[in-house]
């Protein structure tokens, strides 16, 4: 990996990171990371808390549904923004927010990264007019068996030469890969070049309603945001500025305000063209898509672009006040090969269409939000109501239904395995804070997966249930438990005597017990620890059981230098109770890694921000295990020793 390799990837045609928040580097959002209940979503989610950062709201103009997208305020404290903005005048800084009486620390510390106040003659807001990231990474060993180059290279930019334009890109390039099957994606968007009118061309999300429809890849699921997960505020058209290849539209959007004033009435329409991956069945149709965007082998790089989708679609929201907002969205789908899956479940046809009406009323402090839709031919809905109490109690029931024969490409609803389709459920969530340092979450979920699917080829039941508390002991010591407990049904392959594989209905219960700590001493230091064990019950196989053992410590011994090192000890029997290491040690990058079979992962990482416009980011990890160990479904024992990783990230902000 050389500086050579490096200068090349920069003048590459790399395209987006906008950063219009004036810190650098940016938040690493690990404590908000730390929510996850799984590995699902993690970039997404980053993705996600990165454009809020660099498209901070103006807290003068910023709504109430706009403040809710983020997926952890909850309608106390966007309640609490409004009316104190309004009692007040408007804002002079984010600052003010502390003045709230009751909840302002805990809005300041939520918000503050999000949030900006733009005065009058135009300051506060962001001198800033381009942004640059360019990543390199490789690991070891690397797949002999793939096409192309060992190295990952990723780059964003984002410009924004003059107010109310912005310009964007990005590429990404798998390890494998060959450069001709790398991610290009790019965008032109105009939100402030018009009154009341956004315009994007190039490649761009949309989300609506509950996301049973309409949604980007952003879509937290079950997490210790047991109130404010499971419900969904939109925010319409976005830039697509991930590296998900698959949930996205290129073409034109377009966003008119048509009314104003307390009755309001938007308007969305977009028209897409593009390819996605997918297999050719002997009859010359498609026979799936593909969820995956790593063509690292030739059959692989083969599907690629595999058929193309011409899309077409549209929201209208009414909104009155910040209290009601009814919205109906329409997207309709041709395919230019048909698709004719083997799955009955599963749509087949050339021509797919999907529409959904969703409705949200908040008044404090009451919520009620639900959103119901049909396509081919089958339908989906989902329905929520909820209370808050200030900061100190808040509750939240969902029901969802989703027709195991509802298959929309763009949907990401909430729900247990975060596909919206064949699933029923009833989900209960509260968060509590008895006292002042004591915070509580907990949710029980009852789910059920009618049809066939990936975990089982018969219809399962289960159910989840998740406790979180966290005590602040001291301003600088802070103590967390969490509690987790799920069993559903799987699949098993076992054989006869004759040696046929035959399909048996199974259990599969696992429990997971995680205490951490955190200590934070003068000067940006701090360390903390994490130990975690899982017990993991398949009947009738039996019981697997699995322990974790961490300690991070981050320093700050320069101003402008940040490191990091982080020690894990594991030991589980198989992957079947693999513990898993969430990281995001480079800037805007999420990693999670399984940790299974006995042995040790170490990780340094190391930042310099360089006169407030640059900044260079390092790391290096290693993962050591005893030789032979299980790997991945159906266990396979392969020797393996030692995994390793290294990367460079340069960001540049003007």
């Amino acid at each position: 990996m050389s500086f050579s390799v490096l200068i090349l990837l920069l003048i590459a045609p790399a395209f987006p990171d906008t950063s219009t928040n004036d810190s650098l580097p940016p938040p690493d959002f690990r404590e908000y990371l730390d929510q996850l209940q799984d590995d699902a979503g993690g970039q997404d989610l980053l993705d996600a808390l990165l454009w809020y950062h660099s498209h901070p709201f103006d807290l003068n103009l910023v709504s109430s549904s706009e403040l809710l997208s983020i997926p952890f305020v909850t309608e106390a404290e966007a309640d609490a923004v409004i009316r104190f903005r309004t009692s007040e005048g408007g804002l002079r800084s984010p600052a003010q927010l502390r003045t709230i009486p009751g909840i302002g620390e805990i809005i300041f510390r939520d918000l503050s990264p999000f949030v900006r106040v733009v005065q009058r003659d135009g300051s506060g807001g962001s001198k800033r007019i381009a942004s640059f990231r360019s990543r390199l990474e490789e690991r070891l060993p690397f797949d002999d068996g793939a096409i192309g180059n060992p190295v990952h290279a990723y780059s964003r930019i984002s410009a924004s030469p003059v107010p109310g334009i912005e310009a964007g890109g990005l590429f990404e390039r798998d390890a494998g890969e060959l450069s001709r099957d790398a991610f290009r994606s790019g965008y032109l968007w105009a939100p402030k070049l018009l009154p009341e009118t956004d315009i994007l061309i190039g490649d761009f999300s949309i989300e609506a309603g509950q996301g049973l429809v309409l949604w980007r890849g952003s879509g937290v699921s079950k997490s210790g945001w047991t109130v404010t997960g499971p419900r969904k505020a939109a925010l319409g058209i976005i830039p697509h500025s991930s590296t998900d290849e698959i949930r996205f539209f290129r073409g034109v959007a377009a966003s008119v305000q048509l009314t104003d004033g307390r009755d309001r009435l938007r308007g969305i329409l977009f028209v897409s063209r593009r390819f996605l991956p997918g297999g050719l069945g002997d009859s010359g149709e498609i026979s799936s898509i593909s969820e995956s965007s790593a063509f690292t082998t030739a059959t692989s790089a083969a599907r690629k672009d595999a058929v193309r989708v011409d899309s077409k679609g549209g929201r209208l929201l009414y909104a009155r006040g910040e209290t009601l907002n009814v919205g109906v969205t329409f997207v309709s789908s041709r395919f230019g090969i048909k698709l004719r899956r083997g799955d009955p479940l599963r749509f087949s046809g050339e021509k797919f269409e999907a529409a959904g009406l969703d409705l949200r009323i908040s008044r404090y402090p009451f919520l009620l939000f639900g959103e119901c839709a049909s396509g081919g031919n089958r339908s989906a809905f989902i329905a929520g109501t909820g209370i808050e109490v200030g900061s100190r109690f808040s509750a939240l029931l969902v029901f969802r239904n989703y027709s195991a024969g509802y298959d929309n490409l763009y949907a990401n609803g909430f729900g247990d395995n975060g596909d919206t389709r064949n699933e029923l459920g009833a989900y209960a969530g509260i968060a509590l804070q008895p006292l002042s340092w004591l915070s509580i979450h907990a949710y029980y979920d009852q789910f059920r997966h009618p049809g066939p699917g990936t975990l089982a080829k018969f219809p399962i039941s289960g159910s989840e249930v998740m406790i979180d508390a966290i005590a602040a002991i001291t301003p600088r010591v802070d103590v967390g438990a969490r509690f987790t407990s799920k069993s559903t049904g799987v699949s098993l392959s076992m054989q006869d005597e004759r040696g046929r594989e035959l399909r048996e209905e199974g259990i599969r219960s696992q429990i997971r017990w995680r205490l951490g700590t955190s200590v934070r001493f003068e000067k940006g230091y701090e360390f903390k620890t994490r130990s975690e064990f899982t017990r993991v019950s398949v009947r009738p196989r039996g019981d697997e059981r699995g322990y974790l053992i961490a300690g991070e410590f981050r320093a700050r011994p320069l101003r402008f230098v940040h490191v990091t090192s982080r020690l894990i000890f594991f030991a589980t029997g198989s992957f079947e109770s693999r513990l898993t290491s969430f990281e995001s040690d480079f800037p805007g990058s999420f990693a999670s890694t399984p940790l299974y079979g006995t042995g040790r992962r170490w990780v340094v990482s190391l930042s310099v921000d360089l006169s407030g416009w640059c900044s260079l980011s390092a790391i290096i990890d290693s993962t050591e295990k005893e030789p032979t160990v299980s790997t991945e479904p159906p266990n396979r024992e392969v020797p393996l020793v030692r995994q390793s990783h290294a990367g460079i990230q340069l960001d540049l902000r003007l």
